[in-house]
């Protein structure tokens, strides 16, 4: 089974999604809602700078984020990564 952790300066879900807390409170357990959902990470490595990773996530499989560092986990590997921040306000 793949995985994919990064550490992250902004994180996007987009759609529908329902977040619960683990019993210590220690990660978030992030499941779309519908059949796949869209995810959105900015990181920012020194040397190479500010890049977007898109990740799409199927149901039932969780998108793990830690409450005490900006990490968190795929069980999927990225989609598309590009350069900059592609995130979006609404």
């Amino acid at each position: 089974m793949e995985f994919t952790v990064l550490i992250f300066e902004k994180i996007q879900f987009i759609g529908d999604w329902v977040g619960v807390f683990s019993p210590d409170k220690l990660v978030v357990a992030y499941q779309p809602l519908v059949a796949t959902g869209k995810v959105l990470v900015v990181t920012e490595t020194p040397g190479i700078g500010v890049q977007t990773y898109e990740f799409i996530v199927p149901q039932p499989q969780n998108v793990i984020v830690s409450t005490q560092k900006n990490m968190v986990e795929f069980p999927v590997t990225c989609k598309v990564k590009v350069t900059g921040d592609v995130t979006k306000c609404v």
